[in-house]
């Protein structure tokens, strides 16, 4: 994304309310390319190829955090999201759900930050999410994740070409598998059938209408 494409969108969000932030204390695209800079700092090599920091803890002065109260739960949301598009540019994977906490010092001055970045394993040692055409992100865990037209389904599908249970997503060593139970409509990943396949980070699955995207984070 980018430090000005990363202040762009934060803006567009806020409609202009982060600049907010006092005048020679820290702004919200400081902490964007710091965090990227940590990661790339943390970045680390595995049995499954380059990991990277999913753990983030910022620390800030007290006017800092002042400054940020207002929109402190956008700021999050758009602080993960930038940590996902920096671990595709790396081509690297997070090992846990990415966390970002914000926590004051009063003994800072304004304008002086630090991020301690670490890799913390998720259940299961893996992460990865659903993403939905609404937005909504499901995160998976350690357990399988369940999608077809049952209420009592991970993901319900609403969709006639769905089968009541028609797929699974299972955590497996090297991520997460989707696996079609048998559905009489098939599974389709990146438009080609698919009856058990591991995911890759952004790979689109479809049932009947319905698209799902799968990030690996």
């Amino acid at each position: 994304m980018g430090v000005q494409g990363f202040e762009r969108r934060l803006e567009r969000l806020l409609e202009g309310t982060f600049t907010r932030a006092s005048r020679g204390g820290v702004q919200p695209a400081e902490v964007a390319a710091r965090l990227r800079r940590e990661m790339d700092l943390g970045r680390t090599l595995g049995t499954r190829g380059a990991m990277v920091p999913n753990d983030f803890e910022i620390v800030l002065s007290d006017p800092d955090a002042d400054a940020f109260e207002a929109f402190l739960d956008v700021l999050d949301r758009e602080l993960v999201e930038e940590a996902r598009e920096h671990a595709r540019t790396l081509k690297a994977q997070f090992l846990g759900p990415i966390s970002v906490r914000f926590v004051r010092d009063e003994r800072f001055k304004a304008g002086r930050m630090e991020i301690t970045a670490a890799i913390v394993a998720g259940a299961g040692g893996t992460a990865g999410s659903l993403v939905l055409a609404d937005g909504t992100r499901v995160t998976l865990g350690d357990q399988p994740a369940s999608l077809g037209r049952l209420s009592d389904c991970t993901i319900q599908i609403d969709d006639p070409q769905a089968s009541r249970r028609h797929a699974e997503i299972r955590p497996v060593p090297d991520g997460y598998l989707i696996a079609d139970l048998g559905s009489l409509n098939g599974t389709s990943v990146n438009g080609r059938p698919a009856t058990e396949q591991l995911l890759a980070d952004g790979d689109v699955i479809t049932i009947g209408a319905v698209a799902i995207r799968y990030e690996a984070s």
